[in-house]
């Protein structure tokens, strides 16, 4: 058969949609698109079935709808897959009505986190033929084909077997849309990609964090073998990459973690990935490695590490079930800097249960990080309780929620009540992003500059955050 997978555009006058590879969703005024690795290993699997696959991600490429229309009608599918987030499915929606009305024959299939929550509602708003719940839609997809008469509602195991993945074909899922400027910001060396061992993070006590729209869409941790790691890390070296982030929850820590450190420094010796190229980087828990570890870390040629600080308030996190200590986010940070590595840490703000000093609070936090040194990177973002998760099902038991209007889903705004303005919520959101802005700070990013590459990557980091800072401008975004 042939099969389109990828993403419709979708011409949202707010700028452009963030939805492949992303727990969350914005929509931000410069493009910057992530490798979507689930969606690659489908078409890899399908490709592999003996099926015609056209990678097709228009928001990406920046085609208008008609270009991309054409393209899908030139190619005539059997089959049309794509994937969608809250803020994004009306308008999604509306894309399968005009692709069904221009291609009837093609059977429109949707994926991802909002359709896994909410299935019945996307069969009844649009002419979908069928919806594939669960993270595992690459398996969903394989099975959708095998079967082209399903109609309905697809509900994937989510025990799928990871050591059946293959290594993405990246030169069909076009690698390159995502691995120069219009891809993640986080990259220093480009070209880079994304890689995704684990589904999704192993923190799943008592459900997992209650903000993160993965938990209800990979019920079940699970790894691919190291072995199968390794392969898919010298597959991107031998295509040029980089710099590589694996987008694993939590990367896998203990037997797994060591064993893969271990192998990838032995590849280096003996040449197989060269002594520095690529850089590696990954999702880390505060509190979760010891010294040695990130010391192997450090060893194995990792630079870029992400953490979710979430917020500077105890009570905060413990409601919203992270899992972390007091203390855990200094000594974690502490310890990544001693084994040379880059921390970036997540913050968000518009918790319905935080004062406005309570935000005010992990503003200062995360200024006090950046003058001790303790971080390099920083993001930020407003909070919002996605279809699925406990934080969701929390604000309407509470009567938190504002608005069930899919479209205000795009962190622009506040979608849970707060007790102060939204315009005292923006600025502080906007105040996270300055925060890393003193003349300590700039100065010591100067004085680092060892590389072209370096001078490069701050180039770029300067544009994203001035582009954030838009993002969450109060004159765009008070309604």
């Amino acid at each position: 058969m042939k099969i389109v997978i990828g993403y419709p555009p979708l011409e949202d006058t707010r700028g452009h949609h963030q939805t492949g590879q992303n727990r969350q969703a914005q929509i931000f005024v410069h493009g910057a698109f992530i490798y979507p690795c689930v969606m690659a290993s489908a078409a890899t699997m399908l490709k592999k079935e003996g099926h015609e696959i056209l990678w097709a991600d228009g928001e990406a490429e920046g085609q208008s709808w008609e270009e991309y229309l054409g393209i899908l009608k030139k190619f005539r599918p059997d089959i049309v897959a794509w994937e969608v987030k809250t803020p994004s499915v009306k308008k999604t929606w509306l894309r399968v009505k005009q692709l069904t009305d221009a291609i009837p024959s093609a059977v429109s299939v949707l994926v991802g986190d909002h359709v896994t929550a909410l299935p019945d509602e996307t069969l009844a708003q649009s002419p979908t033929k069928v919806v594939i719940t669960g993270g595992d839609y690459d398996f969903g997809l394989l099975q959708i084909a095998r079967d082209p008469s399903f109609r309905g509602i697809w509900k994937q195991d989510t025990n799928s077997k990871l050591e059946e993945l293959p290594i993405p074909d990246r030169e069909l899922t076009k690698w390159r849309l995502y691995g120069y400027e219009r891809g993640s910001g986080n990259y220093k060396y480009l070209p880079g990609t994304h890689t995704y061992f684990g589904r999704d993070c192993w923190w799943r006590k008592d459900g997992g964090c209650t903000f993160c729209s993965w938990t209800n869409t990979f019920k079940n941790f699970r790894v691919v073998p190291v072995e199968r790691a390794i392969e898919e890390v010298i597959a991107c070296h031998n295509l040029g990459i980089r710099e590589i982030f694996d987008d694993t929850g939590t990367f896998p820590i203990g037997k797994w973690l060591e064993e893969f450190c271990e192998k990838i420094i032995k590849a280096r010796e003996k040449g197989i990935l060269g002594r520095k190229l690529p850089v590696l980087g990954c999702n880390m828990r505060p509190g979760a490695l010891d010294q040695a570890q990130y010391d192997l870390l450090g060893r194995a040629g990792f630079r870029f590490i992400l953490y979710g600080l979430e917020s500077a308030n105890q009570s905060t996190l413990e409601r919203i079930n992270k899992g972390q200590k007091p203390g855990d986010m200094e000594s974690t940070l502490t310890m990544a800097k001693l084994a040379g590595l880059e921390p970036h840490a997540t913050c968000m703000v518009g918790y319905p249960f935080e004062s406005k000093d309570d935000a005010r609070r992990t503003i200062e936090f995360t200024k006090n990080l950046f003058k001790a040194g303790l971080l390099d990177t920083l993001q930020a973002t407003i909070v919002i309780p996605y279809p699925g998760t406990a934080l969701f099902r929390q604000a309407k038991e509470n009567g938190w929620l504002m608005s069930e209007d899919w479209d205000d889903y795009d962190m622009r705004r506040p979608i849970m009540k707060v007790d102060y303005p939204k315009e005292e919520l923006l600025k502080l959101t906007q105040g996270i992003y300055k925060s890393c802005i003193t003349p300590k700070f700039i100065t010591r990013k100067i004085l680092s500059i060892r590389s072209v590459d370096d001078l490069k990557f701050y180039w770029r980091a300067a544009k994203f955050m001035m582009g954030h800072l838009t993002d969450f401008g109060s004159q765009n975004n008070v309604h």
